[in-house]
């Protein structure tokens, strides 16, 4: 503190209130480097978790919907074999789209018997009874790289006893039902 002056001590001491100096403090507007840079920081931390969070929850979408078609699959196929009993060896994709057990979203005509992926590629379905394979190629290898993977531990929840899903190579899935 200031050295003060012996009039001012008495003065306030007396309880006058006396500036003898000006205020030097000088008023700055706006925000300095040091605010700036962590707004900035911050900003870029929430960035990354927010793209980290997108990017499972996509992939576990993903997974979900390639999951779910296969399901569907298998369900049609056994319908459609409940009431073909006398049905032929194999049964095709194009069978079950136009037999109305599935929708016309799985609409392949082609005799390879595929539909797309959630990634852009193909599904293909081998029905031979009691045996429906479903083959789902090209899934990021950090979600179907082994027998532990995230694919086919989402894929195994769904089996029953008998039935199978792998990882076989990096990126393919194969999962076997049984009818």
């Amino acid at each position: 503190m200031a050295l003060m002056r012996l009039a001012d001590l008495k003065s306030y001491f007396k309880g006058e209130i006396v500036m003898s100096r000006k205020c030097s403090f000088t008023k700055y507007s706006g925000i300095g480097l040091l605010e700036l840079m962590l707004s900035l920081a911050i900003i870029a931390i929430l960035l990354i978790m927010a793209v980290r969070y997108f990017q499972s929850a996509s992939n576990n979408n993903a997974m979900n919907s390639a999951v779910d078609d296969c399901n569907a699959i298998k369900a049609a196929a056994k319908a459609y074999i409940g009431a073909n009993p006398q049905g032929a060896a194999t049964v095709d994709l194009p069978d079950l789209v136009a037999g109305g057990y599935l929708p016309s979203s799985f609409g392949s005509t082609a005799a390879t018997a595929a539909t797309a992926s959630p990634w852009g590629t193909e599904i293909t379905i081998s029905i031979i009874p009691p045996t429906v394979s479903c083959t789902i190629t090209g899934i990021p290898q950090a979600l179907c790289n082994g027998a532990t993977s995230p694919m086919a531990q989402k894929a195994s929840q769904t089996l029953s006893q008998g039935e199978s899903a792998t990882c076989a190579t990096a990126g393919t899935l194969l999962i076997t039902y049984q009818l």
